[in-house]
């Protein structure tokens, strides 16, 4: 049987101490409200610290953090009496989940927790005296054969709190220090990619360089013998460019980008530097043999 309100109310002020403290507005038709009272970080065990910024008492929970409360309620139930609570719908709505839904065995006496995971993907707020979870009542059939009662102090829960605390993760199955990883793995990965890319840039620029040099004279030798005209250097340094801009997609890459548009314009003017300087030779050539002839 599962106690009504009145019940409740009747175990709580006739002497009996079932919830302290009391107060009847947190009571509904079958539970009573329980309230947040203190903060324990995982990986620490330290208290959290109030929000400074805020104009509000309030800790912040962030996406995929998971935080240890104490309840600021204590229970000393009977032994014919068991406590179960869970969370409230408005913080599930939120994404802040209750963790351990728990069973408060009979011949319990002392204070309560709740272990909290932000599942949303924003910061969630949570303030001293906040609603956290309802607590309901049930009664045995009949006591326990071998009880085994068992009563906390405040100041020793606090402390077993605080060590639980510290061996929990920072995030729900630490998935905050799992993205991280992934994160300085894919940043290793791009730095030599990108290095990778620089170096087989730079050898290509190399080629690229000596070809453009000797290009016009290859190119004139080989109309000659053949009727064809080669242009190479500007076609090779823009497959380069968009070779590269494929490989590459970081900072490290597109300031090889920039370096090879400024090596492209330069390789143009001096190719039609070259050109125009063979023609020149090309023009003196034919007067010179012009001269000869004559003779």
């Amino acid at each position: 049987m599962i106690l009504n309100d009145q019940e409740i109310e009747d175990r709580c002020v006739g002497g009996s101490d079932l919830i302290q403290p009391f107060d009847r507005s947190n009571l509904s038709n079958c539970s009573y409200l329980l309230h947040a009272e203190t903060v324990f970080l995982p990986e620490t065990g330290e208290e959290a610290r109030i929000d400074p910024n805020s104009s509000r008492r309030i800790w912040t929970i962030k996406p995929g953090e998971a935080v240890v409360v104490m309840l600021a309620e204590r229970v000393h139930l009977t032994d014919t009496l068991l406590g179960m609570y869970t969370q409230l719908n408005r913080w599930a709505t939120k994404g802040l989940s209750l963790m351990n839904a728990s069973l408060v065995e009979p011949l319990y006496a002392g204070p309560l927790s709740c272990q909290l995971v932000n599942f949303s993907k924003e910061t969630i707020h949570l303030a001293p005296g906040d609603e956290i979870a309802k607590l309901t009542f049930h009664t045995l059939e009949h006591a326990p054969v071998r009880p085994k009662p068992q009563s906390v102090s405040p100041m020793r829960y606090r402390n077993a709190l605080a060590e639980s605390a510290s061996r929990h993760p920072q995030s729900f199955l630490n998935l905050a220090a799992i993205r991280q990883e992934l994160k300085e793995t894919a940043r290793r990965e791009a730095g030599t990619t990108a290095n990778r890319t620089l170096r087989e840039g730079s050898a290509f620029l190399a080629i690229l360089l000596i070809l453009a040099t000797v290009q016009p004279w290859f190119s004139d030798m080989f109309a000659k013998r053949t009727g064809l005209m080669i242009d190479a250097s500007t076609k090779e340094v823009a497959e380069l460019r968009d070779e590269l801009k494929r490989e590459g997609a970081n900072a490290y890459s597109e300031r090889l980008g920039r370096q090879i548009d400024a090596l492209s314009s330069k390789l143009d003017a001096e190719s039609r530097t070259v050109r125009l300087e063979a023609a020149r030779i090309q023009s003196l050539q034919r007067t010179v043999n012009g001269l000869k002839a004559k003779r």
